[in-house]
């Protein structure tokens, strides 16, 4: 039987944001190499969830540092350029962002890094 391996996956997919008459205003285009961001994307998670915690229990300050963990989460997935292109988009209203994005990430990117990483561990 032969030696195998496998080329860690990619996730390319494309995240279109619409305009006030529902017609695509702008096109997202993600493509995320895997086991280039694994790391960093788990480090991200965990910053926004500490984050989010923060916010919950009322302590002081702790909307920057929300908003700044959500646009660590954005750079990390979208580029720097695409997240300030989504920053633009929704306005200046980071509730409605987050709201809207964040299905995105915690559906489609998360499980495809979670399985992955599993993926890896199993070879």
């Amino acid at each position: 039987m032969a030696y195998q391996i496998k080329k860690t996956g990619k996730i390319v997919e494309d995240l279109e944001l619409l305009n006030d008459n529902n017609e695509v205003d702008k096109v997202i285009h993600v493509d995320i190499d895997i086991d280039h961001i694994a790391k960093d994307f788990r480090k991200a998670q965990t910053a926004l969830i500490t984050a989010q915690k923060a916010v919950s229990d009322g302590a002081d300050n702790t909307l920057e540092a929300y908003g700044n963990a959500v646009i660590d989460v954005f750079n990390l997935i979208f580029g720097v350029e695409n997240t300030a292109d989504i920053l633009s988009y929704f306005d200046g209203k980071y509730t409605d962002m987050a709201i809207q994005i964040m299905p995105f990430i915690s559906d489609i990117i998360t499980p495809a890094i979670e399985k992955a990483v599993k993926s890896k561990k199993e070879l």
